[in-house]
């Protein structure tokens, strides 16, 4: 995954340093659906959005142009997964899948010249 600069030591470091930071509870969800939705939340997607894999991936491609759950001006989006290995144990291949997904949008938005980080407290997924 995509890791801050070496003077970054903390998120609360990146979010002193004027970075959004979205955070979500990965442990909390009881299914795949609410997971799914738990992102979508912290992201502000749309009513329609699907909860699903598919639409995780097209609703990131517009939080990348900061169409919704980005504000324009700030130095960066950090999107914080905690109680993410208790995700990762229910269902491993969305939980992979999930921060494949973030990956790509962080790439995307390096491209736009923009800072998308995602970072979780599995220190093997990071």
């Amino acid at each position: 995954m995509t890791t801050p600069d070496p003077g970054f030591e903390s998120v609360d470091e990146l979010a002193k340093r004027g970075y959004q930071i979205a955070r979500i509870d990965a442990a909390a969800p009881a299914t795949e659906r609410e997971f799914l939705g738990a992102i979508g939340a912290a992201l502000d997607f749309p009513d329609y959005y699907g909860h699903n894999l598919d639409a995780l991936n097209d609703c990131m491609r517009d939080v990348v142009n900061q169409v919704y759950g980005w504000r324009p001006g700030t130095a960066g989006l950090v999107i914080v997964f905690t109680g993410y290995q208790t995700a990762a144990a229910r269902w491993p291949r969305t939980a992979q899948l999930t921060l494949d997904i973030m990956a790509r949008a962080a790439r995307d938005a390096d491209l736009a010249g923009r800072r998308l980080l995602c970072r979780t407290d599995d220190p093997a997924r990071d």
